[in-house]
């Protein structure tokens, strides 16, 4: 769908018009896929160890019919980018995730 004329201010959810909210709820880990991967770090640099503190993170969801995103309140703005890039790649028909 499309940006409404009017913007923000005129989406409409399942009452007429519902305003775009972000909820922040707690940012909960996600148990490993697999236990003691990586746990060595060997030839593991900084940019990897970045990238899997980030993956182990819940990734934002969305509930359209609200005009509501739910996003973690991640530990920092890297890990904040990178779990919303994710979503964003990886679920194009709304990102509603777990």
């Amino acid at each position: 769908s499309r940006m409404p004329v009017g913007g923000f201010a005129a989406l409409q959810g399942m009452d007429g018009t519902q305003l775009f909210t972000v909820m922040l709820v707690p940012a909960e880990r996600q148990p490993s896929r697999a236990a003691g991967a990586g746990a060595n770090g060997a030839g593991a640099g900084a940019g990897a160890a970045a990238a899997d503190a980030a993956g182990s993170y819940m990734l934002p969801t969305a509930a359209t019919c609200f005009n509501m995103l739910r996003l973690p309140e991640y530990p920092t703005e890297e890990v904040l980018e990178q779990q919303v890039t994710t979503a964003l790649r990886h679920g194009c028909e709304g990102f509603a995730f777990g």
